[in-house]
């Protein structure tokens, strides 16, 4: 096989597509220059001037809080799942409520943070609950 691939090494190299340099039939590469042709002497530039008297006018809007926000991180039907969940958010240190609510299809127990007064706190809030492997929190308006 080490003899193959050195009959393969000079068959290229016979073949020209390896040289050493000592080819005298082989001309180097020429680089020629070209000229930059000179500027023309008539042109006027007026954007900079025109850039420096320009007036922009910028308004910029207040953005408002809708109000308070709540985050739900799940909706359970036993109580002692709630509270082991929310065991697991006062490990991640935040304090949650649990609230048990009467629908049209029984009983549920939701495990509620908040309020935040603003959203950016609650997506703070949800970001470091993923980090500690607590999922499908979602943010609400509260009303």
């Amino acid at each position: 096989m080490v003899a193959g691939f050195g009959y393969f090494l000079l068959n290229i190299k016979d073949d020209g597509l390896i040289t050493d340099g000592a080819n005298p039939e082989t001309k180097p590469n020429v680089v020629k220059k070209q000229a930059v042709p000179p500027p023309p002497e008539d042109e006027t530039w007026t954007f900079i001037e025109e850039l420096e008297n320009k007036k922009v006018k910028v308004t910029a809007d207040e953005l408002e809080d809708k109000g308070p926000f709540l985050m739900q991180c799940a909706s359970l039907r036993h109580s002692d799942q709630a509270e082991s969940l929310k065991a697991k958010i006062a490990f991640a240190g935040f304090e949650s409520q649990v609230k048990r609510v009467e629908g049209s299809s029984g009983v549920w127990y939701k495990v509620i943070l908040g309020p935040f007064d603003r959203k950016r706190d609650a997506e703070k809030t949800r970001h470091v609950l993923k980090s500690n492997n607590i999922n499908y929190c979602e943010i609400w308006l509260w009303r």
